[in-house]
C-alpha cells in the first residue's frame, strides 16, 4: 500500500518547484530583488501553507482508515481517542445516540468525529495541527518530533507559525502586507517538506505500536537518497549538503544524478561544453553540447566523467 497523502504532497510539491522555474526564467540566477516577480512568491506562500495543509488532513485520515482496520474492538483504540469519541456521543442531544455505537458503529462514528475536525482545519499552524492528530488518532504533541540538525523543535513551530501568518495576510488581503522573496519561498518549502518527513515518521511508529502492524511505509516510493552530489561545499539555499530522496515517477536521468533538485535546477557554465544550463543538464542529450556517449550511465563509454573540473 502506497501512502495517498504522500503521493498528494509529492505531486502537489511540483507546483511550487514550476513556479520556482518561472521565477528562475523570468528573472535569471543573478543577485538582487525582482520586484515584478513578487506576485509568485507570495503565490507560492499561499500553495504551499494549502498544501501542507492538504496533507495534514490526508495523512490523518489515511492513518485513520489503517488503525480502524487492525482494531477489532473500540477497546484497543489509543484511550485519547476513545476519550474524545465518548464525549461526543455525550454532547449529542440525540439520546439515542449511544446506539450508534453498536456493532461496527463504533468506526462510523470514529471516523465521522474526524470529517468533523478535518472541517475546522483552517489555519495549519502548531498547535491545531497538534490537536487534529490527537483527536484524529490518540497522537499527542506530534510536532514533537518536527527537529532535526541545528532545528530544534521550537525554532521549528514558529517558523511555520510564522510562515502561516504570513499566508492569512496576504491571502485576506492586508493594507500593507510585506514584501515576500524568493529566497523566503524556498526557505518554507524546505520547512514543510522537512515536516512533512518527520510527522509521517512519527505516525508511522505511533499506528504501528498500537495496532501490533507494521504500518505502511511512508517513503514507500523512495527509490533512492542520500547526499547530493554537487560539487558545492552546501547545497543551493542551504547552509549544509542536503541529504535527498528519489521519488519513483522521477526520470531515470534525474536519479542517477543524485542531485538535490535546488543544486539540479541551478545554471552554471557547464564543464564538458562550456555553455550555460542547469547543472543537472551536464552530459544531457539535447541540452548540453557535448553529451555523454551512454546516457543511461551517464559516462563516456566505460570511463566515467566527473562533472567537477577540480577532479574531487
Amino acid at each position: 500500500m502506497v501512502s495517498k497523502a504522500w503521493i498528494a504532497f509529492d505531486e502537489n510539491a511540483d507546483d511550487i518547484r514550476r513556479l520556482l522555474e518561472i521565477h528562475a526564467t523570468l528573472g535569471g540566477d543573478a543577485r538582487g530583488r525582482r520586484y515584478r516577480l513578487e506576485v509568485l512568491n507570495k503565490s507560492a506562500i499561499i500553495l504551499i501553507t494549502a498544501i501542507w495543509e492538504a496533507f495534514c488532513e490526508d495523512i490523518a485520515a489515511e492513518a485513520l482508515d489503517f488503525l480502524l482496520a487492525q482494531v477489532s474492538t473500540a477497546s484497543k483504540l489509543p484511550l485519547a481517542l476513545r476519550k474524545r469519541i465518548a464525549n461526543d456521543v455525550k454532547a449529542d442531544r440525540n439520546e439515542l445516540a449511544v446506539w450508534d455505537l453498536a456493532g461496527e458503529g463504533w468506526k462510523a462514528r470514529t471516523r465521522s468525529h474526524l470529517n468533523e475536525r478535518i472541517r475546522k482545519l483552517n489555519t495549519p499552524k502548531c498547535q491545531n495541527v497538534d490537536e487534529l492528530f490527537e483527536d484524529a488518532i490518540g497522537l499527542a504533541k506530534l510536532s514533537d518530533s518536527w527537529s532535526w540538525s541545528r532545528t530544534p523543535v521550537e525554532t521549528s513551530r514558529n517558523k511555520l507559525d510564522d510562515y502561516v501568518s504570513l499566508r492569512g495576510a496576504l491571502a485576506h488581503g492586508d493594507k500593507d502586507p510585506r514584501s515576500v522573496t524568493k529566497a523566503e519561498v524556498e526557505e518554507y518549502f524546505e520547512h514543510v517538506r522537512r515536516l512533512a518527513e518527520r510527522s509521517g515518521g512519527r505516525i508511522n511508529s505511533f499506528i504501528t505500536a498500537v495496532t501490533g502492524t507494521d504500518y505502511p511505509p511512508f517513503f514507500e516510493r523512495i527509490i533512492a537518497e542520500g547526499p547530493c552530489t554537487c560539487e558545492r561545499a552546501s547545497c543551493v539555499g542551504a547552509n549544509r549538503r542536503m541529504y535527498c530522496y528519489w521519488r519513483k515517477g522521477l526520470s531515470p536521468w534525474v536519479i542517477k544524478k543524485r542531485l538535490h533538485w535546488r543544486c539540479y535546477d541551478q545554471k552554471v557554465t557547464c564543464p564538458r561544453c562550456r555553455s550555460r544550463h542547469k547543472r543537472g543538464h551536464v552530459g544531457k542529450l539535447g541540452v548540453c553540447d557535448r553529451p555523454y556517449s551512454d546516457q543511461r550511465r551517464q559516462t563516456d563509454g566505460s570511463r566515467l566523467v566527473n562533472p567537477d573540473p577540480s577532479g574531487r
